[in-house]
């Protein structure tokens, strides 16, 4: 696999101030399925993606130098967990929390649904926030260990096309032009779409870059960051 250069940091993370992390998530209605090939990006976000990205990205988590690799990434505060098909852990909700929605609201200039619908089956938890320009869907995969989550992370690179190996998130990370990215933390694969974003839609041309972004929001919540 090839590995996507950043060509620019994402220095506005330390200008661009973004909600805290919380530990429990918010309660929205449990309605939505799970997710289509969607994802989003912002104008001010600059993420590794096959078109040259923007000059500055609000996020919490700025990317690293070190080439990705496969396996899990290392435990941050949002430590490993036993998977459990009752519930999503307390890690995997974070995505649908009412700081990752205000956070997505500062990396796309625009305001989501402020109720992301969200739901739990088959030890995957989605989270999906729609907007006028169209919907952006999370996802958390919760694996039983670190093991059979490297191989369903691995297995997720079957589903998209035109995958690139990223830099910045944690080993064995990958995305799209499309804009979908798939990261593993332990036992938790995460997954942003912004692929259905509307064509018309002024986020569509850089949703690589917001998805990219989106991720390393939600990546450095995990990390404790």
């Amino acid at each position: 696999m090839k590995v996507n250069k950043i060509a620019v940091a994402l220095v506005a993370a330390a200008a661009v101030p973004l909600a805290g992390c919380s530990a429990s998530a918010s309660t929205p209605p449990s309605s939505s399925s799970a997710p289509s090939a969607a994802s989003s990006t912002s104008s001010s976000a600059a993420a590794p993606s096959s078109a040259a990205p923007s000059s500055a990205a609000p996020s919490s988590a700025a990317p690293s130098s070190a080439a990705p690799s496969d396996g899990a990434a290392s435990t941050g505060s949002a430590s490993a967990h036993i998977g459990d098909a009752s519930a999503p852990s307390e890690a995997a909700k974070m995505i649908c929390t009412d700081e990752t929605r205000d956070n997505i609201t500062t990396v796309l200039s625009v305001k989501p649904d402020p109720k992301p619908a969200s739901s739990w089956r088959n030890h995957v938890y989605t989270c999906t926030y729609q907007l006028p320009e169209g919907p952006i869907v999370l996802t958390v995969h919760e694996a039983a260990d670190v093991s059979a989550a490297t191989a369903y992370t691995k297995a997720q690179r079957s589903t998209v096309q035109g995958e690139k190996d990223l830099t910045g998130l944690n080993p064995g990370a990958f995305g799209t032009k499309d804009g979908v990215v798939v990261l593993q933390k332990d036992n938790d694969t995460m997954r942003v779409d912004t692929s259905r974003l509307s064509p018309q839609s002024k986020l569509y041309p850089r949703r690589a870059d917001f998805a990219y972004n989106i991720a390393a929001v939600v990546l450095g919540c995990w990390n404790g960051d």
